[in-house]
C-alpha cells in the first residue's frame, strides 16, 4: 500500500511501449497464456535451496498498480538476477506462466532493472510550471540530480506559463539529469510543477 501512488506509477510511457501489461490482465485474460511481460516493485523474497540438487532458488513478491504477485526463480536467473531482488527495486520481469486449476503460477525467465530502461527511452525530459514560484525549489533538486552524459541522461526543458498570457516560454538547460523513475517522480512532486512530460 502506497500512500503517494504506486513506484510504477512514473514509468506508464515506458511500460506502454514496451508492451508491459498489468497483473491482473493475465488473470481476466484466457487460462492458456504461456507467457507474459510484467513489471513490478519487489515486496519480498523468500530463498529455498532444492533437496535433491542443492541449488538455490527463489520466491519473490511484487507488487504493480493493480495487484500483488509472487514468481519462482530458479538458480539460473537467480544467479544473475539476484542483486536486483530486494526489497524496493522496480523491474521489468519476463515470465513463463502454468495454469493450475485456472490460477497462473509464474516462472522468471529474466529480470531487468526498470530505471534503467527508462533511462534509456527517455531523451527529453518537459517540466511544466505554473509560474515561476518553483525555480528555485526546481533548480535545487536539479542540481542534486544533475549529471554528464557518461550514462543514459535526459535534456531538461522547463516550460513556464506567462501570466495573463495563452502561451508559454521553454528554456532549454545546458546540463541534463538521469531520466530515471525515481527522479522523474521526486521533480513532479515540486509544488508548482504541473507536469513533467518525457520525450
Amino acid at each position: 500500500f502506497y500512500l503517494s501512488g504506486h513506484p510504477l506509477d512514473a514509468y506508464a510511457r515506458v511500460l506502454g511501449a514496451r508492451g508491459v501489461v498489468p497483473y491482473t490482465r493475465l488473470l481476466a485474460g484466457p487460462a492458456t497464456t504461456a507467457s507474459i511481460d510484467l513489471a513490478g516493485t519487489v515486496i519480498g523474497r523468500s530463498d529455498r535451496k532444492s533437496r535433491k540438487s542443492g541449488k538455490p532458488y527463489a520466491f519473490v513478491q511484487l507488487t504493480d498498480p493493480s495487484a500483488q504477485y509472487e514468481v519462482m526463480v530458479f538458480s539460473d536467473v537467480l544467479s544473475t538476477a539476484a542483486p536486483l531482488l530486494v526489497t524496493g527495486q522496480s523491474v521489468l520481469l519476463e515470465a513463463e506462466v502454468k495454469w493450475e486449476d485456472d490460477e497462473p503460477r509464474l516462472f522468471a525467465r529474466s529480470f531487468a532493472c526498470l530505471d534503467e530502461a527508462a533511462a534509456k527511452a527517455t531523451r527529453a525530459l518537459k517540466i511544466v510550471l505554473e509560474d515561476g514560484g518553483p525555480l528555485a525549489s526546481l533548480r535545487a533538486h536539479l542540481e542534486r540530480f544533475r549529471t554528464d552524459a557518461k550514462g543514459p541522461a535526459a535534456e531538461i526543458v522547463v516550460s513556464l506559463n506567462l501570466k495573463d498570457r495563452s502561451e508559454e516560454v521553454d528554456v532549454v538547460l545546458p546540463w541534463a539529469v538521469p531520466a530515471a523513475g525515481g527522479v522523474v517522480q521526486a521533480l513532479r512532486a515540486i509544488p508548482g510543477v504541473l507536469a513533467v512530460d518525457e520525450f
